[in-house]
């Protein structure tokens, strides 16, 4: 079984004033949560200071117009160094994870639990209080 979580939901405390606060996704980037991906009890990623909104934005325009064809999610944010700090891939018929972090992909993962894993992941996110 394939989920992403999120615990400690909580603004970025620098982020107050700033101008990218005027837009959707700029409030949303501002947005932290302790957060990981786990599969079968193993942790593909962890990380205690991750752009949960941000991420969940990124991902529900990729399962609209993206994931039906099979082109790959790389979740790039401002927040990290490096590009791919998530990344999903289609490869001899599921979806795998890596990150910049850890390049290997991970895992086998059909569409459909992929595609319910990440709107799961995204309603929570948005209905969190």
């Amino acid at each position: 079984m394939l989920s992403f979580s999120f615990t400690n939901l909580r603004t970025d405390p620098a982020s107050a004033g700033r101008e990218e606060l005027s837009t959707p996704i700029g409030r949303a980037s501002c947005l932290f949560a302790d957060f990981e991906i786990v599969a079968g009890g193993a942790t593909l990623y962890a990380d205690d200071a991750f752009p949960v909104a941000e991420l969940a934005h990124h991902l529900r325009n990729w399962l609209r117009q993206d994931a039906p064809a099979h082109r790959p999610f790389s979740f790039d944010s401002m927040f990290f160094e490096d590009p791919g700090e998530i990344v999903i891939s289609w490869s001899v018929g599921s979806w795998r994870f890596s990150s910049a972090e850890r390049p290997e992909p991970l895992g086998s993962f059909s569409e459909r639990e992929v595609a319910l894993t990440v709107a799961e992941f995204c309603d929570r996110l948005i209905l969190h209080d």
